[in-house]
């Protein structure tokens, strides 16, 4: 095969050079191998580096500035408690209790109180039946209590409320103005709706019942305001008490004063204790209508 040959003359060294190409063949000279230039990938993971780097430091000098202005927040918003506003009607928890309850929950940090714990607090006293508490802003805390209605006295430690639910207080004999119940464990309900019922029918007569007591053999007896107790026994109950109307308005009211209790656990009639045996001897044996 036949090469043809380019000339081109160039002078070195005051001499003409031949150089010749095959043609076709590509005139640049190829790198030796192992030889590559990796210079522009190196140079573009700096750069990744150099910008994660830069991120990162201000990702974590945002975290600074905002722990630093919360911190400088607080210090202006959360202050001491300065007062503490109570408002409801109350007749049985006084502010001496109030603060005896509050003081220990109440903290230096307005924004730290806990007022679910001061909430429960306060309702574990037993004639608080309900407590709402708000922040009143910047520095107040206000204390909007209900207290219990007590209906009557049961036994000699309890009262109930208007929804026949037993409260616990220790005592209650300062509660002498409300009627006095009493009856086996879980009776509080069914004493007071019968008490009631008692006291519709009664009245009506001018008679005022002031105490009435279920028995562990659930018997019941009943006290008026005239200070006569009236034995009614387990049945028939209603019945009984009409019957002991009718007695007492015919043979009994002129003599209220010395009788002590009426018994009605008779089928047809009464029987009387006298405070003074002397008196009305003829009326000791059963009276009947």
């Amino acid at each position: 095969m036949t090469a043809a040959f380019l000339f081109r003359a160039n002078r070195l060294n005051g001499q003409l050079v031949a150089k010749s190409t095959k043609r076709g063949a590509s005139s640049t000279k190829r790198k030796p191998k192992g030889k590559s230039d990796k210079t522009p990938g190196k140079q573009r993971v700096l750069s990744w580096i150099i910008a994660f780097s830069v991120l990162s430091m201000l990702a974590v000098g945002a975290v600074l500035l905002g722990i630093l202005a919360r911190q400088k927040t607080l210090e202006v918003v959360d202050r001491s408690v300065s007062a503490v506003i109570v408002d409801g009607d109350l007749e049985q928890v006084s502010l001496e209790r109030f603060e005896s309850l509050v003081e220990p929950l109440v903290d230096k940090s307005f924004l730290g109180l806990d007022l679910n714990r001061l909430k429960r607090q306060l309702e574990s006293d037993p004639w608080i039946a309900q407590a709402t508490l708000n922040r009143q802003w910047p520095d107040k805390l206000k204390v909007t209590l209900v207290e219990e209605t007590a209906i009557a006295r049961w036994g000699n430690d309890s009262f109930l409320n208007q929804a026949g639910k037993r409260i616990d207080i220790g005592r209650n004999n300062f509660l002498t103005q409300l009627p006095g119940l009493n009856g086996p464990e879980g009776t509080e309900i069914k004493v007071t709706e019968q008490f009631m019922s008692f006291s519709s029918q009664l009245r009506l007569h001018g008679l005022d019942p002031v105490w009435l007591t279920l028995g562990d053999d659930y018997s019941w007896t009943l006290g008026l305001d005239n200070k006569i107790s009236v034995i009614l026994g387990k049945n028939n109950i209603e019945d009984k008490l009409e019957r002991f109307v009718v007695v007492y308005e015919k043979h009994l009211i002129d003599e209220a004063d010395n009788i002590e209790s009426v018994d009605l656990r008779y089928r047809n009639g009464v029987a009387v204790n006298w405070k003074n045996i002397s008196v009305k001897k003829e009326n000791t044996q059963p009276l009947n209508q």
